[in-house]
């Protein structure tokens, strides 16, 4: 089942402004589920997320007079997406489940715990881009002598790693910079293998390989993120300085290519972009990055002091 949603202003703080999703699972599939999975569970922790949820579904499902309460939780179409990968395995099922529970609502009813539902690493402050919506395009900020930018050191990963792993279940490798510019990036990723049930990576895909691809899909990452804002090749250039879409085309091939390979890997790949002019299209998108990736999306873009150049 494919869809494109709007998604209207009220949860677009979610961060999709749009998007389009391959989905093979249904509200009444996850429901069923949760039934029985509730039947047999013996963790009262789990067991009082598990409950809210089910109540939320059985309201959405059966109700007539639906008056979802700010407890009550309802996964959207992206997050069923990753919900199918993790159908038949219900530890992960579950575990997936109550880290977008507290990934959702934990802000909404100012809930705080010792640890985030998610933690944002990044292996590279450095990119290779200077997209004129990002301050990577501010030289006060990304010229090298400034000191600003720079790698995280495998050890220092490690230990952040060791640290979270079993307290948190969302992981992303990405923040300013470009992350697999790190040469140590294999190594990050396989470090995680096994130990986080959302683990993603965001990439303008500049920098692939075959190995890296390979590590990729044999890890266990739950999502991979490409970052590309136009199927249009001027488009795409004018947006994503120093970037070369005929390079990205060439590289999507080489994933599209490795995934076959791995026929059980359940890593979601999503091309994501940044709304910032009426040149930039959905469907557009969807007919040219569509046959590499799983879902295609947009942004809403967020201004910030040194965005200057978005007229330019």
């Amino acid at each position: 089942m494919s869809k494109i949603i709007n998604l209207e202003p009220e949860i677009k703080q979610a961060g999709f402004d749009e998007i389009f999703v391959h989905s093979g699972i249904t509200d009444l599939q996850i429901f069923n589920k949760l039934n029985d999975l509730i039947k047999n569970l013996n963790s009262d922790s789990d067991l009082r997320y598990l409950n809210v949820i089910t109540n939320s579904y059985k309201k959405l499902l059966f109700s007539k007079n639906i008056n979802l309460l700010d407890t009550d939780f309802i996964l959207n179409e992206y997050e069923k997406l990753e919900l199918s990968k993790l159908f038949s395995n219900d530890k992960k099922f579950i575990q997936y489940l109550i880290y977008r529970y507290k990934y959702v609502k934990n802000p909404i009813l100012k809930i705080i715990e010792d640890y985030p539902p998610c933690v944002q690493i990044e292996p590279a402050s450095i990119c290779n881009y200077r997209c004129i919506m990002c301050y990577q395009s501010d030289p006060s900020f990304s010229d090298k002598k400034n000191n600003f930018m720079g790698f995280m050191n495998l050890d220092l990963f490690k230990k952040i790693i060791d640290e979270i792993e079993g307290k948190v279940q969302g992981v992303t490798l990405a923040s300013r910079g470009e992350p697999t510019l790190n040469k140590k990036i294999i190594d990050f990723i396989s470090y995680c293998k096994n130990k986080f049930v959302a683990l993603k990576l965001n990439t303008n895909l500049s920098n692939i390989s075959e190995e890296l691809a390979s590590t990729i899909f044999t890890s266990n990452v739950q999502t991979l993120v490409i970052s590309a804002d136009s199927p249009v090749k001027e488009i795409y250039e004018k947006i994503r300085v120093k970037g070369n879409f005929d390079k990205i085309i060439k590289n999507l091939e080489l994933l599209k290519n490795i995934k076959k390979k791995y026929p059980d890997s359940t890593c979601i790949i999503r091309v994501s972009g940044v709304r910032i002019n009426n040149e930039q299209n959905l469907k557009e998108m969807q007919k040219i990055y569509g046959e590499f990736c799983d879902s295609v999306s947009f942004v809403n873009y967020q201004p910030n002091r040194k965005s200057t150049r978005l007229n330019s």
